[in-house]
């Protein structure tokens, strides 16, 4: 081989090797994107990926401290939407004899913890921190006035069975 035949061999075995890494990358970057569970974070210096970090804590990269995520990278944790959510359908439920404040005020304390537990990691923008807790307050006021009035309820009509058993029975019509 000659000097240039061996210079053209090496750049068509290099620009094959380029296509062939180029196409790896390509495979990664689309399995990454279809596998990944959790959206990409970066730092607002560097763009080192801060997803998991929790805010105060400095960035391993660069250390500019990790403030909040930008308005625009992150909306409103759907956790907290849904411990809003069903906080207020708890505190309204208690119009239905307490038994739906019963069964969704539990659960707006649950997504209200976990929401603000995502806000507090980095998962969730500091934004969805108001819902999270008015959906865990409403949770806990459904909750207890549901559960008083549910209990209050029972209490009533086991009476009114208990008064109805001791005297015989209701009396409709008079007798003869």
């Amino acid at each position: 081989l000659t000097h240039s035949h061996a210079l053209a061999h090496s750049e068509t075995h290099t620009s094959h090797t380029r296509v062939f890494l180029s196409a790896q990358t390509l495979s990664q970057s689309v399995c990454h994107l279809r596998f990944s569970r959790r959206p990409r974070v970066g730092c607002a210096r560097c763009g080192y990926d801060i997803a998991g970090m929790r805010i105060g804590e400095p960035c391993p990269e660069c250390g500019t401290m990790i403030q909040q995520f930008p308005s625009d990278s992150r909306g409103n944790s759907g956790m907290a939407i849904t411990s809003m959510v069903l906080g207020i359908v708890s505190i309204l439920g208690c119009a239905f004899y307490g038994i739906l404040s019963i069964i969704t005020g539990p659960l707006a304390i649950w997504f209200g913890v976990k929401a603000k537990r995502a806000v507090r990691e980095g998962r969730a923008s500091q934004s969805s921190t108001g819902m999270a807790t008015a959906g865990f307050v409403c949770g806990i006021i459904g909750t207890t006035i549901g559960g008083a009035y549910l209990l209050f309820m029972v209490i009533f009509v086991g009476f009114a069975f208990f008064a109805a058993s001791q005297s015989g029975g209701p009396r409709f019509l008079p007798t003869p």
